[in-house]
């Protein structure tokens, strides 16, 4: 059980090595075990260990797997550059790191898709998949819930309706094709 839970800055003592082993949040520094950060202190009777659990977490990093959300800026024959704006399950904290990714074709879809911009357009929001975080952010949206959440006519500008499998702009009468994510319209939107 915890023995003890406080508040601690960075550089208090918060035990001494020969009762706890330092844990997440801590170091040891001459028998001495100090904190690293601004947060809740825990000395676990159980493990005999002492931890600081951050009160402000720092920025989020972007990992192979994540699910993230982000805005296409353009597009070419082979792909899209995204920028990643947030990492769906930590969706209030600050992307840390580059944030632009790409989105090749083959990665796009299920279906043969032969120009991006038959699946995805500039300014579409969009949920994604992260295959790859380094050297570089590499996405895909091949699977079900991934694709398009939100596009915009790109004649005036209006966000566009789903109609059947494409779009359609209620203003204009604009109609398009895109990979759209099950919940278009209706998901988390940045």
């Amino acid at each position: 059980m915890d023995a003890e839970k406080r508040l601690v800055y960075p550089g208090d003592s918060v035990g001494v090595a020969e009762e706890f082993v330092p844990g997440p949040g801590t170091f040891e520094e001459n028998g001495e075990i100090l904190a690293t950060t601004v947060g809740y202190l825990t000395l676990d009777t159980n493990t005999f260990e002492a931890r600081v659990e951050a009160l402000k977490k720092g920025p989020a990093i972007v990992q192979p797997g994540d699910i993230v959300l982000g805005i296409v800026r353009g597009t070419r024959t082979s792909m899209a550059i995204v920028e990643v704006c947030a990492i769906t399950d930590q969706p209030n904290r600050e992307i840390g790191g580059d944030t632009n990714g790409t989105l090749h074709v083959s990665k796009s879809s299920d279906r043969y898709v032969e120009n991006m911009e038959d699946a995805f357009r500039v300014r579409d929001i969009i949920r994604a998949k992260v295959l790859e975080a380094s050297p570089a952010i590499q996405l895909t949206t091949k699977m079900p819930g991934l694709g398009v959440l939100r596009s915009y006519c790109p004649r005036c500008g209006t966000p566009m309706n789903k109609m059947g499998q494409g779009l359609l702009c209620p203003e204009c009468d604009w109609k398009a094709t895109g990979k759209l994510a099950d919940d278009y319209g209706e998901g988390q939107i940045l």
